[in-house]
């Protein structure tokens, strides 16, 4: 395969260079393009002699918040289509980007994902843009010509504009990492002057709005994974990326991200050069963090538990590790683990203690996500991959299940509800995320302090606390698992600490409803005195709860 990184630069030659190095390979090609404004000699002089490594001839003035910006862009693509057509993907990164990763473990991401196209994206308007950034196409902006101050100064004698008539404004990061056949579409798109193309010519920042909006209205739309695989810090809404420094060097070591933005030699010049130690490892030298953590628990699980290993080891998704505690088993379920012989698999051996077994598998786990399964349950062989790239596409969601397909003594078909409201608000009733669909961000569950506590119905608990904490939910409308049904068998204890959980989360519930409108306080209070008193039934108040919290949210 070949790789071609196209860096648009200003500043800081020498870091240029540092970049450049880091990211060459037999496959890669590096495009260049030096802001016209800048000398561009120092660059030429140290990269020269460089393998596979060009600049552009037609360089650009640029102008910050102006279409010069995607006039580079469009001037680094024309700059590769000479050297080589299409190559297999396309990065674009800024001279002051950085490799978290080493060249082959870049590549063997991107070969592993072939097809697959990253860049963020978000309708306008955009919650974490400054005033949600509609002021960026609704008027007129001509920073090229008369610079910034001029042209926000000229924002007040203009009324607002409409966006092209039928479509739907997008936005996002200026970076990202597409095929070469979705680069070369949307060359052809400018070189064309698509009815897009020319509505961004006078907008602000169109280089983080024009390539998001074509492609969500191109052929590549289902292609598109949104995320652009770049760690960024932003300490202001939407106007300056915190610069990476020395101190934050194990965050950008942990990771998955592919590069981060933005470093300046002339700020910290050991952040790079630790970067650069640790990414010149080989990999079987250092940590090489997979992307997803399967955690599960097993006890006397001889059965069922070699079919259960198999389905996880023939995922389509391949990016992952395998955690497994065992119980203190007492049957062959060990034996049966070890026999695979597989490196995904890291055995963990505990005391019998189930709780403590699930949080030591949870402690464990490395990856960005952690896929929660059962021993006695089968994955579909799509699910990793299916809620992975769900997970990219909607980096606003924490938690996210599937819908499950029973077998054994029942064969009925388990569906949730798929919106973040309906699944969080019928934890009141029932265990909204089957236990062996949850795929989380472990980011999120650290945070939280979020873990497994003493309770009979642990999962149910754990999920309730997750939404308790204001992680955000959702349900694939898609079977992605087999779930073995036996014999339920509801003991005294079980009941119990069911109507326990319930009851804890309509506590929480209440206060929300009157945390989001006061109003309701009083008639909360005499509807808990009502059920105390024995006057309602638990259900209906959960019901009343249900339906307050379902019209606020």
């Amino acid at each position: 395969m070949t790789f071609a990184y196209l860096i648009l630069a200003h500043k800081n030659p020498i870091q240029l260079q540092r970049l450049v190095k880091n990211l060459l390979s037999e496959e890669a090609f590096i495009f260049i393009h030096i802001d016209l404004k800048t000398d561009e000699k120092p660059f030429v002089e140290l990269l020269q002699h460089f393998k596979n490594v060009i600049f552009c001839e037609r360089r650009i003035s640029v102008n910050w918040g102006g279409f010069s910006m995607v006039e580079a862009t469009v001037s680094l693509i024309e700059t590769m289509i000479i050297y080589i057509e299409k190559p297999d993907y396309v990065h674009l990164l800024s001279g002051q980007d950085f490799p978290l990763k080493n060249p082959e473990q870049i590549e063997n991401f991107f070969k592993r994902n072939f097809g697959h196209n990253f860049i963020e994206y978000e309708t306008l308007p955009k919650s974490d843009w400054h005033l949600n950034g509609m002021y960026r196409i609704e008027y007129d902006w001509f920073i090229d010509s008369l610079g910034y101050q001029q042209a926000s100064d000229l924002i007040k004698y203009q009324k607002p504009k409409k966006f092209i008539s039928g479509l739907i404004p997008y936005g996002g990061s200026q970076w990202w990492s597409l095929t070469g056949e979705c680069v070369a579409w949307l060359y052809m798109q400018c070189r064309n002057s698509n009815e897009i193309f020319e509505f961004y010519k006078y907008t602000l920042c169109p280089d983080e709005m024009i390539f998001q909006t074509l492609l969500l209205y191109s052929p590549f739309k289902e292609t598109l994974i949104n995320t652009n695989l770049r760690k960024i810090d932003w300490l202001i809404k939407g106007e300056h990326p915190h610069i990476w420094l020395y101190n934050d060097i194990e965050i950008l070591k942990k990771t998955p991200k592919f590069f981060a933005r933005k470093f300046d030699e002339n700020i910290d010049e050991q952040v790079l050069n630790k970067l650069e130690v640790f990414i010149s490892q080989p990999i079987s030298d250092k940590i090489d963090y997979p992307s997803v953590s399967v955690v599960m628990s097993m006890y006397n699980s001889e059965k069922y538990i070699r079919e259960c290993v198999e389905s996880v080891l023939c995922q389509t998704y391949t990016d992952f590790e395998f955690i497994i505690v065992d119980n203190s088993s007492v049957d062959l379920s060990v034996d049966i683990v070890e026999s695979f012989q597989n490196p995904k698999i890291k055995l963990i051996k505990n005391k019998h203690d189930y709780i403590d077994s699930l949080n030591k598998g949870m402690a464990a786990a490395k990856g960005e996500y952690v896929a929660r399964m059962d021993s006695n349950d089968i994955m579909y062989p799509e699910r990793l991959e299916t809620q992975y790239d769900f997970m990219l596409s909607n980096p606003s969601i924490d938690v996210c299940g599937a819908w499950g397909e029973c077998f054994g003594i029942s064969s009925d078909i388990l569906k949730s509800p798929t919106s973040h409201d309906e699944a969080v608000s019928k934890l009141l009733f029932e265990n909204t995320i089957i236990n062996s669909t949850g795929f989380i961000r472990n980011e999120n569950i650290k945070r939280n302090s979020i873990a497994y506590k003493n309770y009979y119905n642990a999962d149910y608990k754990f999920w309730v606390d997750c939404a308790e904490a204001g992680l955000r939910f959702a349900i694939i409308p898609k079977i992605l698992l087999k779930c073995r049904t036996s014999e339920i068998q509801y003991n005294k204890e079980k009941l119990q600490s069911t109507n326990k959980i319930k009851l804890e989360f309509a506590q929480f519930i209440a206060e929300s409803i009157v945390k989001e409108e006061e109003i309701y306080a009083n008639f909360i209070d005499n509807l808990i005195n009502l059920l105390n008193k024995r006057r309602i039934d638990v259900s209906l108040f959960f019901d009343v709860l249900y339906n307050i919290y379902i019209k606020l949210m």
